[in-house]
């Protein structure tokens, strides 16, 4: 029941007392215990919301103190937040002064490496005009060295041949080809001298330039009558030329001794008409590497050792015996 229709009851209750008789008060007594009960049950149903009201008022007071943490924590966060916000800034701006070192560097990093490339292209052009400088030194090298083998192409070193002072070079030479070659024609000589240190047998080597080739290799072809003598004959040749011959000379002697066709121009060797090169033949190289070339022993020109033998004499030009080389 609503308040509007209690209000209607007590009305009616109200008129009906007005009007009563005693037959009606039954009547009347059922409304207003009607209107009692109605008003006791709207009260337990107050009572009933003055609980839930309570119980709301729990919540609510609850949910404040939770709000309130909240508010805390929400404050909380925003000083955090504000931190971060600084060290964020800090860090922005410690990455804008990176940034611009790193800019400053690349700017740099790409001047060097333009520099570089200059340098590079200016140390290749470089090379290539000291390769070519390097190509022209040794053309001239090799032409200088070509103009001293042509030289000395019609000299011929004599070792051996006693000293006397006051001795005249060219009539001793005469005279030892005349004697131990057995040469009679006249030879024509250019020069006839001493030259380089002393050897053992205190007897500098003779060099001696023919007038005529021909004069030469018939000399040369005579050498062979000197064998076991204490006289040589060489050819001479610049130095660079005799210390690759030199080497040439062990390799020479064993493709002879094996029966193959040999000859020794400068400093190239040919054996059946093929040039040798060490590469091609290092077997043969390691084998006659660091051994001593051969030659004549100074018998008549030197003294004897403490067993009686002669030593063996010092040895001056380019051949390994006298008849082997060819210009």
């Amino acid at each position: 029941m609503s308040l509007k229709e209690t209000a209607a009851l007590l009305a009616e209750s109200r008129k009906i007392v007005n009007q009563s008789k005693e037959d009606d008060s039954y009547v009347l007594l059922n409304m207003i215990l009607q209107v009692v009960t109605t008003m006791d049950n709207r009260m337990q149903k107050i009572e009933k919301g003055v609980n839930k009201i309570d119980e709301l008022k729990n919540i609510i007071t609850s949910i404040v103190a939770r709000i309130g943490d909240l508010e805390k924590t929400v404050h909380d966060i925003k000083l955090k937040n504000s931190e971060m916000e600084s060290n964020i800034e800090g860090i922005s701006n410690v990455f804008d002064e990176v940034n611009n070192i790193n800019k400053e560097y690349k700017a740099k990093i790409q001047n060097l490496s333009s520099k570089f490339n200059q340098l590079e292209n200016s140390t290749k052009s470089e090379i290539g005009k000291l390769r070519v400088e390097n190509e022209k030194v040794q053309k001239l090298e090799s032409n200088i060295l070509d103009l001293q083998c042509r030289s000395m192409k019609n000299n011929l070193i004599f070792s051996g041949l006693a000293y006397n002072k006051d001795e005249n070079c060219q009539a001793k030479l005469r005279n030892f080809i005349y004697e131990e070659l057995q040469i009679e024609h006249h030879i024509e000589f250019g020069n006839v001298h001493r030259f380089g240190k002393i050897g053992m047998n205190r007897a500098k080597p003779i060099v001696a330039r023919f007038l005529y080739r021909q004069d030469l290799e018939c000399v040369l072809r005579k050498a062979f009558r000197l064998k076991g003598k204490p006289f040589s004959i060489n050819e001479q040749f610049p130095a660079e030329v005799e210390t690759r011959r030199k080497k040439l000379y062990p390799i020479m002697k064993q493709a002879r001794q094996e029966g193959n066709q040999v000859s020794l121009v400068r400093d190239k060797l040919y054996i059946n008409g093929e040039q040798f090169t060490f590469t091609e033949h290092s077997n043969i190289d390691d084998q006659h590497r660091g051994q001593p070339n051969g030659g004549f022993r100074d018998v008549m020109m030197t003294p004897a050792n403490a067993n009686g033998r002669p030593y063996k004499r010092q040895r001056f030009g380019s051949s390994p015996s006298s008849e082997s080389t060819h210009l």
